[in-house]
């Protein structure tokens, strides 16, 4: 096998089609990464192992087409064949000599991942899983190419016919739409190449895709042996018996794979990993909860579906299913029939009693505008599935208002968040509607315009019947002497005062980082270390003769200092006049009433930044506050199924590079390097003219 091995390696430098081969691979190489890395000063690595692999299909026919049919052609196959070798080492040599030459060009492009390590960061196990996934795969279009050399004496029908070949088995799964039976289509998608190493390339690391590759390597090695001992219309019967056992083991490794959850999510963010809050509820589950996706597995979003392979192994009670609405009328007119409408990739939690239909939008966060466009930056399958399995699985409806009429720093975000904790979340007038009985939960969001009398009755009657009232108060929302005075019958004394802090802050003195009191609020944040941010905070006092339980959950630090929003904030650098702190910013409030001879908890939260909920520090995964919020109903309503999943952030990092450093990059990217190659492989294709 060496000799034939050393042969075959001088052949490819010792004319033009090594030379060319690298040339073309490391040129395209380097064209996505300039143009999709440098250009763009993206950090993502990914996308270009995605697009250099569509090319070479094309590509991999030059390095194999020559390997048998052109011995065939000059009669040179009889002379190997007679010399003391076996047909499977004459096999083996050529396939290690074209794949080094494979491995000298990937070689080249570790100069890719280097570069981005070296002008930002680098996922250093999402790139060495697409280095993998890319050796593998391009070992088994190796061993297609020369199968096919080895069944045709004609350079040009090899070629063609590997490309064919490659083209069947890399789309195999995207002729879905076509096909109707469910078993076929099992049957392309586990042999689609296309799909394993899509999977590969997200930062999966999937054992059942890494041996599919082998075992279809294996094969065609095989088979090329057959093909060169002249034996393969005699062993058809052995052959596939062999294929049907590689075929076996390889389903049989698939649905351990599968059931047993032994992907391994290789990427920074853990995109793919189930967090500990969902495996708690999920552990908690005392009926079957189906999740259908809307769409064909094969047309499914492969980030979806990696999540919900995930939730298929959590629990037997789960089952995941895929339904193309376009193919399936009557189950679309199921929900139609409740005034529903479902669209395609979007999902389905449902159980015998009850179901939330999510959007494909729903399972990612944005920002941007309709006038400026949208940019995807989060994942958020996990928390709005698991959201949806505690609201189809609850016992009990849980119902929440936001108080509107009073010039409210209203916030959409605000909504969904509690909504995603198995609310359902509606706004409500105070002045001119009662607060229903359902409801358990009022929500107070920066007022700007005080309440009136027979409002502050209906708070005290919704309190008198053990509600929970979250109110939020800031620096910039005025004078609400009626509000406030409710307030201070629950020992809370919002006081006119705004805090800052030079220390503590982000950006701003006035937007403060406080400190966790001693609450049961905050264990969630003892044991998962983030900050929280307050912009233009009141500053809170505590009235304990009050009759109430009034514990401080958020202080400000010993640097704070606060002075009287009358005087002005504008100018936040510290006076002789301000006063030092640290100050309450952020409180609890109970009162045991008895409701109809049974005793219950009356809760109040109320902080003073009305600005805590905004969209932006909603949506941000580095600061804390929407979990913050999650944990504030939690306490207050008893519910130990807080649905605390974080939004997997899915924006790549920057990699800071100079215009210069990037045009010089591209020049020996897309210049220099396949230049020399070229001009290597024609001083070859003379030399051996002339000779």
């Amino acid at each position: 096998m060496r000799a034939v091995y050393r042969k075959e390696l001088r052949q490819y430098f010792h004319s033009v089609i090594g030379y060319l081969f690298l040339a073309i691979f490391l040129f395209i190489s380097g064209y996505f990464f300039v143009l999709q890395n440098l250009m763009n000063r993206s950090g993502d690595i990914s996308t270009y192992f995605q697009n250099v692999i569509s090319y070479m299909m094309f590509l991999m026919p030059l390095l194999t087409m020559r390997s048998f049919a052109e011995e065939k052609k000059q009669r040179t196959d009889q002379l190997l064949l007679t010399m003391p070798l076996r047909p499977a080492k004459v096999v083996l040599g050529k396939f290690f000599a074209g794949f080094t030459v494979l491995a000298i060009g990937m070689a080249v492009t570790v100069a890719f991942p280097v570069i981005l390590a070296i002008y930002g960061s680098l996922e250093i196990w999402v790139t060495l899983g697409n280095y993998l996934a890319m050796m593998l795969l391009l070992g088994c279009f190796l061993s297609i190419g020369l199968l096919v050399s080895a069944l045709t004496e004609n350079q040009i029908v090899a070629a063609v016919g590997t490309y064919v070949i490659l083209f069947a088995l890399w789309f195999s799964s995207g002729f879905s739409s076509s096909i109707q039976n469910q078993q076929l289509l099992s049957v392309l998608s586990r042999i689609s190449l296309m799909e394993k190493f899509y999977e590969m390339s997200l930062g999966v690391f999937n054992p059942a895709s890494i041996l599919l590759y082998i075992i279809l390597t294996g094969l065609f090695l095989f088979f090329a042996v057959m093909v060169l001992d002249s034996r393969l219309k005699e062993l058809w019967g052995y052959c596939l018996l062999v294929v049907l056992a590689a075929f076996s083991v390889s389903t049989m490794v698939t649905e351990a794979v599968n059931r047993f959850g032994w992907k391994a999510d290789m990427t920074t963010a853990g995109l793919f990993e189930i967090t500990d809050t969902t495996r708690e509820i999920v552990a908690d589950l005392d009926e079957e909860v189906e999740i259908i996706y809307l769409n064909s597995e094969t047309s499914a979003d492969d980030y979806v579906v990696q999540v919900l392979d995930r939730y298929q192994v959590l629990s037997r009670l789960i089952t995941v299913e895929y339904v193309n609405i376009t193919e399936n009328p009557s189950f679309v007119a199921e929900y139609t029939a409740q005034g529903i409408t479902l669209s395609e990739d979007g999902i389905v939690v449902r159980t015998a009693d009850s179901d939330v239909v999510l959007e494909w939008s729903d399972l990612y966060e944005y920002t941007g505008s309709s006038s400026t466009g949208y940019t995807v930056t989060g994942f958020q399958a996990e928390k709005q599935i698991t959201s949806a399995i505690v609201q189809v699985t609850s016992d009990e409806e849980k119902e929440a208002v936001l108080i509107q009429g009073h010039s409210e720093n209203y916030s959409s975000t605000l909504k969904s968040l509690i909504e995603t904790d198995g609310y359902t979340v509606s706004e409500l007038v105070l002045g001119m509607e009662d607060i229903p009985d359902s409801v358990g939960t009022v929500i107070i969001a920066g007022p700007t315009k005080d309440y009136s009398e027979a409002e502050i009755d209906k708070l005290d009657a919704f309190m008198g019947r053990g509600g929970t009232l979250l109110v939020f108060r800031g620096a910039g929302d005025g004078d609400l002497p009626i509000l406030d005075a409710f307030l201070e019958e629950w020992g809370v004394t919002l006081n006119s005062t705004a805090v800052m802090d030079s220390s503590q802050q982000i950006d701003s003195p006035l937007n403060l980082v406080p400190s966790f009191a001693s609450h049961l609020i905050n264990v969630f944040f003892s044991e998962n270390q983030t900050y929280l941010s307050m912009p233009s905070c009141r500053s809170i006092t505590i009235n304990s003769s009050a009759g109430k339980s009034t514990i401080a959950v958020l202080n400000s630090s010993t640097t704070s200092y606060e002075r009287a929003i009358e005087d002005g904030i504008d100018d936040t650098t510290q006076l002789d006049t301000d006063t030092a702190g640290p100050f309450v910013l952020a409180v609890t409030s109970e009162n045991t009433v008895t409701v109809d001879d049974e005793e219950k908890t009356a809760h109040l939260f109320v902080c003073g930044s009305s600005s805590f909920y905004t969209d932006e520090l909603l949506s941000t995964t580095s600061v804390g506050n929407s979990n913050f919020i999650l944990e504030v109903l939690s306490w207050c309503n008893d519910d130990s199924a807080v649905v605390n999943v974080p939004t997997k952030s899915l924006t790549t990092e920057q990699i800071s590079i100079t215009y210069s450093s990037v045009m010089t990059l591209a020049v020996i990217f897309l210049g220099v390097i396949p230049g020399v190659l070229l001009l290597g492989g024609l001083v070859i294709f003379f030399r051996r003219r002339h000779l």
